[in-house]
């Protein structure tokens, strides 16, 4: 994974906690901004990196395979990955928003078991979760998992983060999912109004809640 801090986050005080509300209102002001530069008409396919773009479209709804299933996850954007199928990932980004603090991405992917690899910047650059020895290094145990089943629309929660710089060039992160079914499950409702199945709430697991990893300009 490219060793690059999160952009959202430079610009802001890293001697001290950085508030995921603070920095999801910087997200969420950037992306109106831009939205209203360009006509409210922007490709949501340049948010993503290749190959990890899964997100539901009415398109790709109508083509969807028996063994997919619809995920809502809201708060920082976030890469996951299947379990034992190597290459078969995805990306959430704020595609949509509830208010000015709360963004969420809605993706069609298999169905199965997946993993939490890592969090993404505004710029869209990966965290690099693997590049310390012992906790966050690229091992067996797993930050963060969920499980959905064929044809299941499931809203999976907030994931919420906290970034700390420990010394120059080391962060932690600190990471919980949160409930946020009454905003969201109404907002999704309106953004799909051909999925007819009402999303059933099964908030994602994280198993380890803080990670440590390189971050700064120069990581």
């Amino acid at each position: 994974m490219m060793r690059l801090f999160l952009h959202a986050l430079d610009f802001l005080p890293i001697n001290r906690p950085v508030s995921i509300v603070r920095a999801s209102v910087l997200l969420v002001a950037a992306g109106l901004a831009l939205g209203i530069l360009s006509g409210c008409k922007m490709n949501p396919a340049d948010m993503y990196q290749k190959g990890y773009d899964k997100r539901l479209t009415e398109k790709t709804w109508a083509a969807r395979q028996p063994d997919e299933a619809v995920v809502i996850i809201g708060g920082f954007p976030s890469v996951w990955q299947k379990m034992g199928e190597q290459g078969y990932q995805f990306e959430t980004r704020p595609r949509f928003t509830v208010g000015w603090t709360v963004g969420y991405d809605v993706a069609l992917i298999k169905a199965g078991t997946y993993q939490l690899v890592t969090i993404v910047g505004s710029g869209g650059t990966f965290a690099d979760f693997g590049g310390f020895s012992g906790l966050g290094a690229v091992s067996d145990k797993v930050i963060g998992s969920f499980t959905v089943g064929p044809g299941q629309v499931v809203y999976l929660g907030n994931l919420k983060v906290q970034i700390e710089e420990d010394v120059p060039g080391q962060c932690w992160a600190d990471l919980k999912v949160q409930d946020g079914e009454a905003q969201i499950l109404p907002s999704f409702a309106k953004q799909f109004p051909y999925i007819k199945e009402v999303p059933k709430s099964a908030l994602m697991t994280i198993n380890q809640s803080f990670i440590r990893f390189p971050c700064g300009r120069d990581a």
